[in-house]
Order: C-alpha cells, then sequence, then structure tokens
C-alpha cells in the first residue's frame, strides 16, 4: 500500500461532521483537552531530551517526565543489565516517537489555544520525523510499514465496514475480527 492510498483510506473513518461535537462542548472539556495537550507535551519533550542524551550526548536540559504508572513502577536501572543492541535500537524509535509527537502536540497546541499561527512547514517536519522513528521501530521489531499500513486499514474495514461500503456497522466493536484483520487473516 502506498501513503497516499493509506492517507485515504484513513480519511474513511475520520468523521466527517464535527458540528455535533462543537454543539456539545462544554469550557470544561476545553479546558480538559488543553490541559491534556499541555501534558502530552511536556511528557514528548522530556523523552526527547532523554533520548538526545542518551544516544547523541547532548546534556540534559530541564527534564522532568510525568508520573510513573502501572508496569513502569520499579523497572528502572536495575534493568539495564538486560539491555542488548536491539532493545536499545527499541528504545532509541520509542523515545524518538514520544518526542516527536510532543513537538506535533506543542504546535497544535500553541495554535489552539496559544493563538500562534499554525506552521504547516514545521508539522511536516516533525511527522516525518515521526514517521522516520516509526519506520526505525517497525524495523526493529521485524515489521513491513507498507504491511503494516495495509493491516491497519484492514482493521479500521472490520471496525467501521460502513464507511467502506461494505455493511452496515454496529456500536459493538468485534475485537477478534480486527485482530484477525491486524494478523493478515
Amino acid at each position: 500500500m502506498n501513503n497516499n492510498d493509506y492517507q485515504d483510506e484513513c480519511a474513511r473513518t475520520e468523521t466527517d461532521d464535527y458540528g455535533p461535537v462543537l454543539e456539545r462542548l462544554t469550557v470544561e472539556q476545553i479546558e480538559h483537552a488543553r490541559s491534556a495537550i499541555a501534558a502530552s507535551a511536556k511528557n514528548g519533550i522530556a523523552a526527547d531530551e532523554i533520548k538526545k542524551n542518551l544516544f547523541y550526548g547532548r546534556p540534559f536540559d530541564q527534564v522532568e517526565p510525568g508520573p510513573l504508572t502501572g508496569y513502569q513502577l520499579g523497572v528502572g536501572a536495575a534493568n539495564l543489565e538486560k539491555l542488548e543492541p536491539a532493545k536499545v535500537r527499541l528504545l532509541h524509535h520509542t523515545l524518538g516517537l514520544a518526542g516527536e509527537c510532543g513537538e506535533i502536540v506543542n504546535l497544535t497546541g500553541d495554535h489552539l489555544f496559544g493563538g500562534k499561527p499554525l506552521d504547516k512547514t514545521k508539522v511536516m517536519e516533525e511527522c516525518g520525523d515521526l514517521l522516520w522513528y516509526m519506520a526505525g521501530l517497525l524495523d526493529t521489531v521485524g515489521l513491513d510499514f507498507g504491511v503494516t499500513m495495509e493491516r491497519n486499514i484492514a482493521k479500521l474495514r472490520a471496525r467501521y465496514p460502513q464507511k467502506f461500503g461494505l455493511e452496515q456497522g454496529s456500536d459493538e466493536r468485534d475485537d477478534k475480527a480486527e485482530r484477525a484483520a491486524l494478523e493478515g487473516q
């Protein structure tokens, strides 16, 4: 699957009418969204600083990652000896994804809530970087980018068949059908 086909197929599953969403939005909901965007940007920027320090030798700026939860608690440096080159590469691409997401969230947050004009060239740059880290992550774990795009669309077809003209959709997700699509079945 090529990138244009993928983008077109993804667009099918996006809502085509944001009017009802706008009508029911409250100030409190917008403030929650702004707060979530700010937190995501902060954590993404922290991940980017950590990545730059680990992989490029740059000194840390002020890095204050968000609180750890679940499996993250207690993992820390105790597992350092278990890292091997493939896992370090995976760490690099994972931190890169988080960092680039933080930069994209920061750009759009500045536009949405800070009144700044949206710099489309910067958005393209950061999305390109995001794609680079995605490609690297997929390669690290032995997955193909094109196959990943195709299977994602197959999953979306299983989730939203009506948006692809296949059948009437349901409000219930079929996790088994989506999993089968992702596994290429």
